[in-house]
């Protein structure tokens, strides 16, 4: 069947031949797995060092009436209107510091919250100087407090806003 020595013809491949052609094989898979590992290595430290993303631009929320909305986020939470359309059916609020927040006015039942073991969270979490006075203002206009403790890294506020979306507020200890 197979002659064990050098290949002795153009036709059938010797046995040693067929090894060592597998052997190879292996080698060069081996050798292409590491090529690829570290193409995958080379382009994260450039992503890494050449993000795609750089920051954060603004968040968008639902809301069920973009006026009342506004009104309600200027008026307790501090934010200015920066843009708004009312054909298309959303406005731009900020702050003193961070991304804007963009309203939807939507008719969908919705909310920006999320469930993490069974308790719901919220999706926007924002520093704050004044959470104690804070939690008595919302208390006082009537807003949901869902959440009101000293974490010991610092005081921690969850509310819910007229939308039914979870807000978070937090005094970090100094």
């Amino acid at each position: 069947m197979y002659n064990h020595g050098s290949r002795s013809d153009n036709k059938r491949p010797t046995l040693r031949y067929e090894l060592s052609r597998a052997g190879a094989f292996r080698e060069y898979k081996k050798l292409d797995k590491i090529t690829k590992s570290l193409k995958l290595f080379i382009l994260g430290v450039k992503r890494m060092s050449d993000a795609f993303l750089t920051k954060l631009e603004h968040m968008q929320i639902p809301v069920k009436d973009l006026d009342e909305s506004i009104e309600w986020y200027v008026s307790h939470l501090g934010f200015k209107l920066s843009g708004k359309s009312k054909e298309q059916h959303h406005a731009f609020l900020t702050l003193e510091e961070g991304p804007m927040l963009m309203l939807w006015e939507t008719n969908e039942i919705t909310s920006a919250n999320f469930i993490f073991n069974g308790q719901e969270m919220p999706v926007l979490l924002y520093n704050t100087k004044q959470i104690h006075q804070f939690h008595d203002y919302l208390k006082e206009i009537g807003a949901e407090i869902t959440f009101y403790k000293d974490e010991g890294f610092g005081w921690v506020l969850k509310f819910v806003d007229l939308n039914g979306n979870m807000w978070g507020a937090i005094q970090l200890n100094e």
